[in-house]
């Protein structure tokens, strides 16, 4: 069997001559001394795959450091192998090989087996979903908080808070009144000062009550 280098179209690369898969082993990879010399994309080892023979099935092992080997749109692990036929299509990075016979390495013979879909060679990493805030249980909830005194002065808390204001802190309570109650009582206010007559004057200062 021969390994054909194809196009992305799946058709045999222009100018290349398909390589004879050897008894004693073939290597394909972007180094000089491969049976399969394979264009250096950037993602090529030097020694990407071994294929050799044991017990007259031919196997592809993986040996790339930078991508793995696919065999019909399989990924093989570093080191792991996989058994291979005539129709098999290889994705070496970028790059695709058909294992063919030899009189059927035509173009006529490659659509023999469809290519198969591959991932890209690249994939983006996956992009995370935001956060969702946690709800707090209704158990988590905090107590409500308990209104200040000048809450309850200016009648700031609930309503029956706003009813029950200190009395140290009602500025009308000197007056007689209560800003917490609904009324307000009238403010009590001293009579006016009239002069003291001269017998009121004497009288006061003996102590003489009228």
């Amino acid at each position: 069997m021969h390994l054909q280098l194809l196009t992305a179209q799946g058709e045999p690369a222009p100018g290349h001559v398909p390589v004879r898969i050897s008894e004693q082993g073939t290597r394909l990879g972007a180094a000089p001394g491969n049976d399969l010399v394979l264009p250096d994309t950037g993602a090529v080892s030097a020694v990407h795959a071994v294929i050799s023979e044991r017990q007259g099935q031919l196997y592809i092992t993986d040996q790339g450091d930078l991508t793995p080997v696919w065999l019909n749109g399989k990924a093989l692990g570093y080191g792991e192998s996989g058994a291979i036929h005539a129709g098999d299509i290889l994705r070496i990075s970028t790059l695709l090989i058909r294992v063919c016979e030899l009189q059927t390495a035509t173009p006529d013979a490659t659509a023999s087996r469809p290519i198969p879909e591959l991932p890209p060679l690249f994939a983006p990493p996956p992009v995370p979903a935001p956060a969702q805030a946690a709800m707090p249980l209704h158990g988590n909830l905090p107590p409500p908080a308990r209104p200040s005194e000048l809450d309850q002065l200016f009648a700031l808390g609930s309503s029956a808070t706003a009813q029950t204001a200190p009395s140290h802190l009602d500025p009308l309570s000197v007056l007689g009144g209560s800003a917490s109650q609904p009324g307000f009582a009238e403010p009590q206010y001293r009579q006016p000062y009239t002069q003291p007559s001269a017998d009121d004057a004497i009288d006061a200062l003996f102590g003489i009550k009228k």
